[in-house]
C-alpha cells in the first residue's frame, strides 16, 4: 500500500515537471506544504425561526418511520452504515445531543442530529448555541436511499423535534463550498446571519474571524445584465477568505 501511494506521488511530481519544468514543480511543492501547514475554514450561518413552522414532508412520509434514539437503542441497528457511523452516534449522545433515525425494516437509512451547546470546530472556531435555540449539527441520507424526499423529512424531523422542546429557533453552519447543503438551506426557509473564517496555522489557532451575511447565497449572487460594466459587484459586505 506504501509502495503504490509513493509510486504515484513520484508520478505526479514527474508529470508537474515535464508539463510545466522545474519552476512549475517549485510551486506545485510550495503549494502542497502551503495547505498542510495552513488550514482554513469559511462557513456561512444560517437560522430558522421555528414559531411558524409547519412540517411538509414530515406528514407526507410513508417511506420510513422517524424516531429520537438514545444510546441504548443503538445496540439494536447493525446494518453496515449504522455500524460506520456508531462511534459518531455514541460521541454525540454522550455530549447531549439530540439523535433522529429514519428507519426501515430495520436499517437505517438516514440520520440527523440537533447540537444543544457551543460548536467547536477542527479548525478552532467556534458557532456559539444560546440557550433558546438548537443547531442542527449534521444530515445524512446514506447512498441506496438518497431518491426521494428523505433528507426534507429528516430536515423537517429535526426542526419539529427542536419547536416540541420549546426552542425559538434552529441555527447551522454550512461550508461556503457545500453548494447542496447551502441550496436546502435555501430551500427550507433558512436565513443568513453571518459568516466565520477561521485559520490555523502550524496548529496555532488564529483568531476567529466573525463577518457581516453574505450580500446573496454563494452562487445567486447578481449577475450585471448586458450593456452595463462587466466590472463584478462586491459579493458581500467584508471579506471573503480564499
Amino acid at each position: 500500500m506504501t509502495v503504490g501511494v509513493e509510486a504515484s506521488r513520484s508520478g505526479r511530481l514527474g508529470g508537474v515537471l515535464r508539463e510545466g519544468g522545474p519552476v512549475a514543480l517549485v510551486r506545485y511543492i510550495a503549494g502542497r506544504m502551503q495547505r498542510r501547514m495552513i488550514r482554513r475554514a469559511h462557513f456561512i450561518t444560517v437560522a430558522k425561526p421555528l414559531a411558524e413552522f409547519k412540517p411538509r414532508y414530515l406528514v407526507r412520509r410513508k417511506a420510513c418511520d422517524i424516531e429520537v434514539v438514545n444510546a441504548g437503542d443503538l445496540a439494536r441497528f447493525d446494518d453496515p452504515y449504522s455500524m460506520e457511523y456508531r462511534h459518531h452516534f455514541e460521541r454525540w449522545l454522550a455530549r447531549g445531543d439530540v439523535l433522529i433515525f429514519a428507519i426501515k425494516d430495520g436499517a437505517v437509512h438516514g440520520f440527523s442530529s440537533l447540537l444543544l451547546q457551543d460548536y467547536r470546530g477542527e479548525e478552532g472556531f467556534v458557532i456559539p448555541v444560546r440557550d433558546d435555540e438548537a443547531l442542527l449539527l449534521g444530515l445524512e441520507v446514506f447512498p441506496p436511499y438518497r431518491r426521494g424526499a428523505l433528507a426534507g423529512v429528516l430536515q423537517e424531523a429535526a426542526l419539529q423535534e427542536a419547536k416540541d422542546r420549546g426552542y425559538v429557533r434552529v441555527t447551522g453552519g454550512i461550508g461556503i463550498w457545500n453548494r447542496d447543503s447551502i441550496n436546502t438551506a435555501r430551500h427550507m426557509g433558512y436565513h443568513q446571519t453571518g459568516q466565520v473564517v477561521a485559520t490555523r496555522v502550524l496548529g496555532i489557532t488564529l483568531p476567529q474571524r466573525d463577518l457581516p451575511p453574505l450580500d446573496a447565497w454563494p452562487g445567486q449572487e447578481r449577475r450585471p445584465s448586458r450593456g452595463t460594466s462587466a466590472e463584478p459587484e462586491q459579493a458581500t459586505g467584508a471579506e471573503r477568505a480564499s
